[in-house]
């Protein structure tokens, strides 16, 4: 990252993993990447995160990876775990811990509430009420 950091070419990085593999799936690949370079690798929180996702997105010239108006997304509402010292996801990240995912919403639909099994358990709770339902 050094290379990267001194020329300023941190769009060109993608993150990746090899998963699932012959040894099978790691579920927090892509956030332990996120935190190992966030942590270490002299970028901040947000371009590491940048690198895992928009980057990609250019790379393979697809509709997601950013969060756009018109665009198509998937989200995950994240933040500070029980115990760590940072205030929310991306302090968290700054010092290599993983978030917890309180909530992940697909096509608009929320598919995972209350907290991900994958993710030590976030400090606060995502919520949201859509149409009168509360989403916790």
């Amino acid at each position: 990252m050094e290379t990267v950091n001194s020329v300023g070419a941190h769009e060109r990085v993608i993150l990746g993993t090899d998963t699932p593999s012959g040894t099978g799936v790691t579920p927090r690949a892509m956030l332990r990447n996120v935190a190992l370079l966030a942590s270490l690798g002299g970028v901040t929180p947000e371009v590491a995160l940048c690198m895992a996702t928009g980057n990609a997105s250019v790379a393979h010239r697809l509709e997601v990876g950013f969060l756009a108006e018109g665009r198509p997304a998937d989200l995950l509402l994240m933040g500070r775990i029980q115990g760590s010292v940072g205030d929310d996801a991306l302090s968290c990240f700054a010092i290599g811990d993983i978030p917890g995912i309180s909530m992940v919403i697909v096509g608009g639909q929320v598919v995972v509430g209350g907290r991900s099994e994958q993710t030590p358990p976030p400090a606060i709770r995502a919520a949201f009420a859509k149409g009168g339902q509360l989403w916790q």
